[in-house]
């Protein structure tokens, strides 16, 4: 990573979801995730966003396989999405300055 990272000063890593293996959950309205009944398995790897959601990253099942990339909405808010294949989201340790908020996903 540290020889990577030397190649890219100044670059964004990603965390890409691949069926069978990984997968991860972007929490954009936490609030209105609980509120919907959203369970956060807080004992799971969890990385808070500079915008106030989440990134939760877990191991896949046959369930979550099937499920597939899946949006959770309010009406027109996005309150959450499950990324099972091929969809990214900043990894732990980024550093955004691209866009605001500013900030880090820790």
């Amino acid at each position: 990573m540290k020889m990577a990272a030397n190649g890219y000063a100044g670059c964004n890593w990603v965390s890409v979801a691949r069926n069978e293996f990984a997968c991860m959950v972007d929490v954009d309205d936490l609030e209105a995730a609980i509120a919907m009944g959203m369970t956060i398995p807080w004992d799971t790897f969890i990385v808070d966003t500079p915008s106030g959601g989440i990134h939760i990253y877990l191991w896949h099942t046959k369930a979550s396989v099937e499920l597939g990339n899946t949006d959770v909405n309010q009406g027109e808010n996005l309150v959450a999405e499950f990324k099972a294949h091929n969809k990214a989201c900043a990894s732990p340790g980024t550093q955004r300055t691209d866009i605001e908020p500013h900030g880090s996903y820790v």
